[in-house]
């Protein structure tokens, strides 16, 4: 069993943010990370881990792990490719969480015929292209529910199920802008003292 993460230095991704992502992996599964330095820019560096063969479990560097990783190790192994539904609009496909246990270089390679093309046809990201190919054969939600939350949707609104395991961070804060102990921002936290 392999855990993945992909990495494309950016503006908002850093090497510390590697690190960060790794030790929490390693604490709550006893993995050690593998971070594939992606071919292609922003989200879409995600692309190049389809050339990796399962099992495979696979975190957006922005992920925060609170919780033992074995359920979601014991689904990439048994399940061919599961991905998340969209924590906001239910009825599409989320890639921040996905296993796949069988060689899947197919999707890398589709995708990497004309990634110009596709990168243009599919502004809503990785996510898009992957729902239209219709890869996705399991979700998250429907295998263990409450085991993967957003942020945005359930923690700051509501709080941190018992059975939580995995937090996804879309958008802004990102999970090192928020106090994994309180669930906090740490700009609120500031700004309330």
């Amino acid at each position: 069993m392999r855990v993945l993460t992909a990495f494309r230095p950016s503006g908002i991704y850093k090497e510390e943010h590697i690190e960060r992502l790794s030790k929490q992996v390693k604490e709550f599964s006893g993995i050690e990370l593998e971070c594939i330095h992606g071919e292609y820019a922003h989200w879409w560096c995600k692309m190049t881990v389809f050339k990796e063969e399962g099992p495979v479990l696979y975190f957006d560097l922005d992920t925060t792990i609170v919780g033992n990783l074995d359920p979601l190790l014991e689904v990439a192994e048994s399940e061919r490719f599961v991905t998340l539904r969209d924590f906001n609009y239910p009825k599409k496909t989320g890639s921040g969480v996905m296993s796949w246990n069988y060689d899947i270089k197919h999707i890398h390679d589709e995708f990497a015929e004309n990634p110009q093309r596709n990168i243009a046809r599919y502004p809503g990201g990785d996510q898009d292209f992957i729902a239209e190919g219709g890869y996705c054969q399991e979700y998250w939600q429907d295998l263990l529910p409450n085991h993967i939350q957003s942020y945005k949707v359930h923690i700051r609104k509501q709080s941190l199920h018992p059975e939580c395991r995995v937090v996804c961070y879309h958008g802004r804060p990102k999970g090192w802008d928020v106090n994994p102990k309180t669930g906090v921002e740490y700009d609120a936290e500031l700004r309330s003292k």
